[in-house]
């Protein structure tokens, strides 16, 4: 363990006429608070002061605890930035970021890195969803901050499918029946509805319903019945 080192010079010379004088005090770094009694003599006159020394502490701060993406369109990607500042009163080092979870990649920092204090650096967080559903993951930050030497970033989002294209046989119909329609999509997936608001114009402005076929994407076809 490192122990304070104070260093005054042994006399100091007060000029003639003077009310005072001006001695510096040299102090090596500690690895914790300590107080450091210091005592000045002038003839039969003595001043005692406590000097306290603070350790230098590194410390990092991080903008947020979790990442929600919410929906992002399959094999399409959303980013999402978390902010890294060095908040103590020493240089803090960034030794590791551990991700787990599927579509998610970190981006914009090379490890290790060492942030001086005030200084901030920006993670970019990325959410590519390759499958339907949702997922989660973590990032995780090991650093040698003084508070929380690992801190762990929730990471969660959920892949959706995109309609890439409809197309069916009939243009119009009359009355009652069903039409072939083809449906494509961006990925691999089953659709529960298509989208729209379910309701269809019909002949003199009424509404008619629509049905909402459930597809998946291997099938080219829905029956779209009016």
């Amino acid at each position: 363990m490192l122990m304070a080192a104070v260093e005054v010079p042994g006399l100091t010379a007060v000029q003639e006429n003077a009310t005072g004088g001006r001695i510096t005090a040299s102090v090596s770094s500690v690895d914790a608070a300590q107080t450091v009694p210091l005592m000045t003599k002038a003839g039969s006159a003595s001043k005692s002061i406590v000097l306290k020394v603070s350790a230098a502490m590194p410390e990092l701060s991080i903008s947020v605890s979790k990442v929600a993406f919410g929906d992002v369109a399959m094999n399409t990607a959303a980013t999402q930035s978390i902010r890294l500042t060095s908040t103590g009163t020493a240089p803090v080092t960034i030794n590791a970021a551990d991700l787990t979870g599927a579509g998610f990649k970190v981006r914009g920092i090379r490890l290790p890195l060492t942030l001086k204090p005030g200084q901030t650096v920006k993670a970019h967080v990325r959410f590519r969803p390759h499958h339907s559903g949702e997922s989660a993951g973590q990032l995780t930050i090991t650093s040698n901050s003084s508070t929380y030497g690992e801190e762990v970033i929730s990471l969660s989002g959920t892949g959706v499918p995109m309609l890439s294209g409809l197309s069916c046989s009939s243009t119009s119909m009359t009355g009652s029946g069903t039409d072939d329609c083809a449906v494509m999509l961006n990925a691999e997936c089953v659709v529960g509805r298509d989208g729209a608001d379910g309701y269809a114009d019909g002949e003199g402005g009424q509404r008619l319903q629509k049905h909402r076929p459930e597809v998946e994407c291997g099938d080219s076809k829905a029956e779209h019945q009016r």
